[in-house]
């Protein structure tokens, strides 16, 4: 483009500084900013995305920080998107009671947090075995027909099924189904795996029986059409 007398637009910078952090080129990424900088621009929102989200998949977590920090300085407003992100972050480096603080924040500036957020929290609180907060979170959030989706109730059971309290984790499965949320493949492999850990192994036959064949017609009709995989080799 430069070659041929076109100048890029801030666009051009945010798609090839979003395809070298997808692909785990951070540096290359990094080294865009100055010639960013010569051609008159500066770092928008997305911009900010793609860097600290790179950054957090990296476990670059401090690095993603510092950026989130620059980017307050600069007075760009974090949407949505970049706090889930954020969240996740702090979540998954075990600053759990931050990332809550980060949630307060959000809500407090007017944003409405999506399951994502809400999702990425609760499977902090569970990784530090905090369960009654991540259970006290997911019943506020269920409140809220929007939540009701399999991965917030696949979370909650990985985390009990981990400190061995494998009947409330039947319980939550139990909860799901009742409410119409279908449960998938990894839903029933947790539970399995849970079982079969707390040597309750006729259960875990039934269970993965049960996914085989499903409950009615239309479970074993939508684990069958591709959303999920009925046999797959993590059950087995």
């Amino acid at each position: 483009m430069k070659e041929n007398g076109y100048l890029p637009t801030l666009r051009c910078y945010n798609v090839l500084i979003d395809g070298f952090c997808k692909n785990g080129r951070t540096d290359e990424a990094l080294s865009l900013l100055s010639l960013l900088r010569i051609d008159g621009f500066v770092l928008n929102l997305q911009s900010y995305c793609s860097l600290i989200n790179n950054f957090i998949h990296a476990k670059r977590y401090s690095e993603s920080y510092v950026w989130f920090t620059k980017m307050f300085k600069r007075e760009i407003v974090p949407d949505v998107t970049l706090y889930a992100i954020m969240i996740r972050g702090l979540s998954e480096e075990g600053r759990v009671g931050e990332a809550a603080k980060m949630l307060d924040e959000m809500i407090g500036m007017g944003l409405v947090p999506d399951a994502y957020c809400y999702n990425a929290l609760i499977k902090g609180f569970c990784d530090i075995g905090r369960l009654d907060q991540a259970r006290s979170l997911q019943l506020e959030v269920s409140k809220d027909e929007q939540f009701h989706n399999a991965y917030t109730y696949t979370i909650l059971i990985c985390g009990v099924c981990r400190n061995g309290m494998v009947g409330e984790a039947r319980e939550i499965f139990n909860q799901m189904e009742k409410l119409g949320c279908l449960p998938s493949v990894v839903t029933f492999s947790a539970l399995i795996h849970g079982l079969c850990k707390a040597r309750r192994i006729e259960e875990a036959h039934l269970l993965l029986h049960e996914m085989e064949i499903g409950r009615s017609p239309s479970l074993f009709f939508w684990l069958s059409q591709g959303f999920d995989r009925v046999f797959d080799s993590v059950s087995l």
